[in-house]
């Protein structure tokens, strides 16, 4: 083996998903990989947390590549997130329309998702069918790295009609449709602000088969992923805030930590929020060709709120994942909602005690702001318990069975997240607008040497698997510049 003193090393700010994965890859290539986590656990935004005896969801909803065949899938195996005994489950359906009592299905199953929307509509057959139809199309769109030629070609269908769909959105859309029904349960798949390719690729994803949840979660995948990084001898320090990159001579050497200490290598990877750390992590801010637009990006930032319950009830003969539509909006945190959107896991082992069930509902909607003015005047515990006790009222509605059996209720509001992972105002994703597709960023500085980034911002719109496919990425970078062989 070769002497570690001999290893080219390099610093990683962030054990989020994408400094993991970039550990991962660069440590396999050979080099000496130490990542520094303000955290006292790893996985950033890919996390779940345990209250009372139950485990609640909040990073993990559904996984792009856990399917077998997919690209996604190979980049996950290779940084050790999926193992070959990791249990995936595909729920079907895998949402559950709930409009005033009537409910319609997304089945994973396009025809028999074709013929239910047509028996609860037979006068919008001829637009169901175009619906269906290019849901199939996009059902072939896959991320694009380690693709084969075939999974290229067969993305063409959809390709075509990117461009004519990333230009309407969804509430333009389910004009189409005459049934109030139908024309709800589309609304209320990823929200009728969103573009028709985000829509499609949604609803694509589903049909393909992938999209299922890891046993274990957020955290399972993340001690998955740490134990292949120190397996190849990578090293996590934890509870290590970074305070700045320092750079001489425009070569970035290292980084000066918030305990005032310094720690030098030949190469350094930012993988926090971008849109932030180019302003806060260099003594000058860095401006190059593209930093202003990804400094633009944390105004599109994809934000939520999550509400958690535990209940002393078993939810198993219920749909796992339903949206609701309620009578009238309710509002929180000084935004209206007309849906809530809930996720049980009654039917995972370890969520629960036994005959109970754990509860997700996310509320989407910037309201850092509202949070942060709480927090300040000494109200924000009791806007909490305010919060809770008005979606529970509503969902007592829909699940009069948890009346009274309610044990464990836990807030987590944007001001949580940006403690816990340090995003501009707790971010998850970037929102493209109309008319823009995904779109990387160079990960390389321009004007810097040896400096590199990875992250959800660097690969748009985010998430999970742009995170990894970063990571990836970067290290593909560092093994060219430092003429190294990359390896997996």
């Amino acid at each position: 083996m070769e002497n570690i003193e001999n290893k080219k090393k390099i610093i990683v700010i962030g054990a989020g998903l994408s400094g993991l994965a970039t550990g991962v890859y660069s440590a396999a290539s050979g080099f000496d990989v130490t990542i520094f986590e303000k955290h006292n656990i790893a996985g950033g935004l890919c996390s779940n947390w345990k209250r009372g005896g139950y485990t609640f969801e909040g990073g993990l909803h559904w996984l792009t590549g856990s399917k077998e065949g997919r690209s996604m899938n190979k980049v996950w195996r290779e940084i050790g997130a999926l193992k070959n005994d990791t249990k995936i489950f595909v729920r079907d359906p895998y949402i559950t329309y709930n409009q005033f009592g009537k409910e319609v299905h997304f089945f994973r199953d396009i025809k028999k998702l074709e013929e239910h929307l047509i028996e609860i509509s037979p006068e919008d057959e001829r637009a169901i069918k175009r619906l269906c139809k290019n849901i199939i199309r996009f059902s072939r769109i896959e991320v694009p790295v380690k693709m084969t030629v075939g999974q290229v070609l067969g993305m063409i269908p959809a390709g075509v009609r990117v461009k004519k769909y990333s230009n309407m959105i969804v509430q333009d859309f389910i004009k189409e449709f005459k049934n109030p029904l139908i024309q709800g349960f589309l609304n209320s798949i990823i929200g009728g602000e969103f573009s028709m390719t985000s829509f499609l690729y949604t609803m694509g994803l589903f049909a393909s088969g992938d999209g299922g949840y890891v046993d274990g979660g957020s955290r399972q995948m993340v001690q998955n992923i740490v134990e292949k990084l120190e397996s190849l001898g990578g090293k996590i320090k934890y509870k290590t805030a970074v305070k700045e990159v320092i750079i001489e001579n425009g070569r970035a050497i290292g980084v000066l930590l918030e305990n005032g200490e310094k720690d030098f290598a030949d190469n350094v990877v930012v993988t926090t929020d971008t849109s932030i750390a180019l302003d806060n992590m260099f003594s000058t801010p860095l401006h190059e060709s593209w930093t202003d637009v990804i400094r633009n990006y944390k105004h599109k930032s994809k934000v939520s709120s999550f509400l958690c319950l535990g209940v002393e009830v078993d939810l198993k003969d219920t749909p796992k994942y339903v949206e609701i539509e309620l009578d009238e909006p309710l509002v929180l945190a000084g935004q209206a909602h007309t849906f809530l959107d809930y996720a049980h896991y009654a039917h995972y082992d370890g969520y629960q005690p036994q005959g109970c069930s754990a509860i997700t509902l996310i509320l989407m909607g910037d309201t850092y702001d509202y949070w942060k003015e709480k927090k300040e005047n000494g109200t924000y515990k009791e806007e909490k318990e305010r919060f809770a006790n008005a979606i529970i009222e509503r969902l007592v509605k829909h699940l009069p069975q948890i009346e009274g059996k309610i044990k464990v209720i836990d807030v987590a509001t944007p001001l949580t997240y940006e403690r816990y992972v340090g995003t501009y105002h707790g971010a998850w994703m970037s929102k493209n607008g109309l008319g823009e597709s995904m779109r990387f960023f160079p990960q390389k500085s321009e004007t810097v040497k040896n400096l590199y980034f990875a992250g959800f911002r660097m690969f748009s719109p985010g998430g999970l698997p742009p995170a990894a496919v970063t990571g990836r990425k970067v290290a593909k970078l560092l093994c060219k510049d430092n003429k190294m062989k990359f390896k997996i």
